[in-house]
């Protein structure tokens, strides 16, 4: 059932505004009395009825505790909402949210109307139109002005960063706050995360991945009854339910006014004649209204007037050939405005342009140079103000229609192999630097670098890969070297993908040995023991000292999963000693963490506590953080069992509070089970059971089966029987269910309340 058709209100002032949208929440939610809303929100009904008069600007508490009552779930885009009204600086919109488009919004009321109608009625609507046209910026205020009703607000997908449909679920997941579960399968993780939301998905950039979008899609409306996707996209997808909003060049007043507008930013106080608003008429005709091609346009008015502007382009340029003969019309003038602007840059600028071309998702600043060479400084500033590269907080980021002419210009020189070669090489440089820093204090912030870069690593690994020879040495030990990202972020599974393929494609024995133990740490976590097995095997026949003991430390987690834990203890302290002997103190650090928690397993707790404590201290000598979260969890499982289960309290906490930072799910589900049978040990039953719920939210029963260990599963299941059997069965199932919905702030409460 569509919502309410409305017109947008787009004038008032912004005080008025904000209490409109406060109103019409309050009408979709029931037109619930006053008096109603206020004994949910505990505050005066006057206070609330002040807030949607319109009188002045609520303060945000009381508008916090207004959505809230209405049966808000998401309340970020009201905040931003908020503080737009109170002109304060927005705080920046996390991953998943709708981006702020600082550059005005011109001419666009129609289409605007148009597909917000479309949206009350329609649960999917594609805007299509050429490459340049404004399908993103469109989607964009789109979204900002309606996400107001849907109970969960809007997310936002960009998809152009990804080259491999088979991860548009994992992106999908990121922008819902959904850490990716290794065992389970994306598309079925995403259906579940999606249902019971209402909600606006915006997926951004399809066309090339046409096919698994349409599929992905049709399995979302398929499968839930509250979500409404808004699409961009050069082509229809094709579905059936697809309603299209299709976006065509700007009028010729609405492009006069968008190149003047631009003129301005660049030319303060900029005021033309008659004969110049002509002229600006006949440039914006030359460029079919296409806005992108109208902004490049206007950089160059700090170069030429109006009239010289309008005469350079009528000089013939020679536009992007296309034997095809299915490309749309509009792009061959995408093409030739893309070609002149090439043309109007510097040797360095050009070469710059098509180098960056081949890196997706946009790059740091230390790429260009690395790419650029000497000028490249110079050379990136003349991009930016070209508007071919755009500027985006420490990354450069180009438009994907500016970034695939680069690669086409590339291809028709001969140049690409050479261009992803040295991509290839810078990608190898950062992840190697990135490595040497990753065991120390600096370990959140590579974390976050990787992530952002691992649409770069993705498509220099492909390359290399596919290229084969001494490509795929170093796409291999890309992959290789991300041994602990695949962990730390939880995409083992993709990890196992990447490092298969490369051993494959990998013909260098030595690169192929040192993969086979990273190859195999992953393996343990997906729980194919047989590979595993077989991967240390070729590890220990032909690596050297440091593959072998690393090799030699998989063996006694494969252990310390399935048992013997003699043998764990026996494998690991051999690892250790390797470790030691070659001066590899993150692989100590390991070793150590898998002796203690495996003697702690076998109650041997003086033993234990020397491990863990030696590896406590090896972290905190160097300043590492995210593994010390699995000592402190092999400590808190020591106390848990003690005499004195509390005292585990202390270590499970800090290992929850550094994983607020890393997002580990794996070891926040583990801190979280363990601080469940430290709350039924001490007589808290009923927070026992909601800290269980919560721990298999976040690191589902299927995962921790799997690196839960068998030892530990018998202490699981004796605690769960011993609460089952304390509590009605309505209450267990009801605290259960309740824990897996706690928020950060609820789960916090009860923690730190044990």
């Amino acid at each position: 059932m569509g919502r309410p058709q409305r017109p947008i209100d787009r004038n008032g002032g912004p005080v008025a505004e904000f209490a409109g949208a406060l109103r019409r929440l309050r009408d979709r939610s029931g037109a619930l009395p006053y008096r109603t809303l206020a004994r949910r929100a505990n505050c005066a009904p006057s206070t609330l009825s002040d807030a949607a008069a319109g009188r002045r600007l609520p303060s945000w508490p009381v508008v916090a505790a207004f959505v809230r009552a209405c049966g808000v779930t998401d309340e970020s885009p009201w905040l931003a909402r908020w503080q737009a009204a109170a002109n304060r600086t927005p705080t920046p919109a996390p991953v998943g949210r709708i981006p702020d488009d600082p550059a005005s919004f011109l001419g666009r009321d129609d289409e605007l109307d148009g597909t917000v109608r479309l949206l009350d009625t329609a649960r999917m609507v594609t805007i299509t139109g050429p490459g340049g046209v404004g399908k993103t910026r469109l989607a964009q205020r789109i979204a900002a002005c309606v996400q107001i009703d849907y109970r969960s607000g809007a997310r936002w997908v960009e998809l152009a960063d990804l080259d491999d449909r088979a991860l548009i679920s994992r992106k999908i997941l990121a922008a819902l706050d959904q850490p990716p579960d290794p065992v389970r399968d994306p598309e079925e993780q995403l259906l579940a995360a999606l249902s019971g939301r209402h909600l606006l998905l915006v997926l951004d950039n399809c066309e090339h991945l046409a096919a698994g979008v349409a599929r992905l899609t049709r399995e979302i409306l398929t499968n839930t009854t509250g979500v409404t996707i808004l699409a961009t996209s050069r082509r229809a997808l094709g579905l059936p339910e697809e309603h299209l909003s299709t976006v065509g060049p700007l009028t010729g007043p609405q492009a006069v006014g968008l190149l003047l507008e631009r003129a301005r930013a660049v030319l303060p106080g900029f005021d033309p004649s008659e004969a110049e608003l002509e002229c600006a008429a006949r440039i914006c005709e030359r460029l079919d209204g296409l806005p992108l091609a109208i902004e490049f346009a206007a950089r160059r008015l700090r170069t030429f007037s109006l009239a010289q502007l309008y005469e350079y382009l009528a000089v013939p340029s020679a536009p992007l050939a296309d034997d095809s003969g299915v490309r749309h019309p509009r792009q061959a003038s995408m093409a030739a405005t893309l070609d002149w602007s090439h043309e109007l840059c510097s040797q360095a600028a050009r070469r710059l342009w098509c180098d960056l071309s081949v890196y997706l998702g946009g790059a740091p600043l230390e790429a260009v140079t690395s790419a650029g060479g000497a000028e490249a400084f110079g050379a990136v500033s003349e991009l930016v103000d070209q508007s071919v590269l755009v500027n985006a907080g420490q990354r450069l980021r180009m438009l994907e229609t500016v970034r695939e002419y680069g690669l086409r210009r590339l291809t028709a020189s001969g140049e690409l192999d050479a261009a992803r070669e040295r991509h290839l090489d810078w990608c190898l440089s950062y992840i190697a630097r990135a490595d040497t820093e990753w065991y120390g204090p600096k370990q959140l912030d590579v974390l976050r670098r990787v992530r952002a870069e691992m649409p770069n690593f993705r498509v220099a690994m492909k390359y290399g890969m596919e290229a084969g020879g001494p490509a795929s040495v170093r796409a291999l030990r890309i992959a290789r070297t991300l041994w602990w990202f695949w962990l730390a972020s939880g995409t083992v599974d993709e990890g196992r993908r990447w490092l298969e393929k490369g051993i494959e494609a990998c013909e260098d024995p030595a690169e192929r040995f040192d993969a086979y133990w990273a190859c195999a740490y992953v393996y343990v976590l997906i729980g194919d023991m047989k590979r595993v097995g077989e991967l240390c095997d070729l590890a220990v026949d032909g690596g050297g000292k440091a593959t072998i003991a690393w090799a030699t430390l998989v063996r006694g987690l494969i252990a310390l999963v399935a048992g013997p834990l003699e043998e764990s203890v026996e494998v690991s302290e051999r690892a250790l000693r390797l470790f030691q002997a070659i001066g590899e103190d993150q692989g100590a650090q390991h070793a150590l963490s898998q002796l203690g928690i495996a003697e702690a397993l076998r109650g041997k707790e003086k033993e234990a506590i020397a491990w863990l404590s030696q590896g406590r201290a090896i972290a905190g000598e160097h300043g590492e953080r995210w593994h010390r979260t699995y000592l402190l969890w092999g400590l808190g499982i020591l106390g848990s069992k003690s005499s004195d289960p509390a005292s585990a309290l202390p270590m499970l906490r800090e290992g929850l509070r550094i994983q607020e930072d890393f997002g580990d799910q794996r070891a926040v589900g583990a801190n979280l089970e363990a601080l469940a049978w430290v709350a039924a040990a001490t007589g808290r039953s009923l927070e026992a059971v909601v800290l269980l719920g919560r721990s298999y939210a976040a690191w589902p029963e299927a995962e921790s089966r799997l690196f839960g260990f068998s030892a530990l599963l018998g202490i699981g299941e004796r605690y769960e029987a011993e609460l089952r059997a304390a509590l009605e069965p309505e209450d267990f199932e009801a605290a259960y269910d309740r824990g897996g919905l706690l928020s950060p702030e609820e789960l916090w409460d009860l923690v730190d309340d044990l």
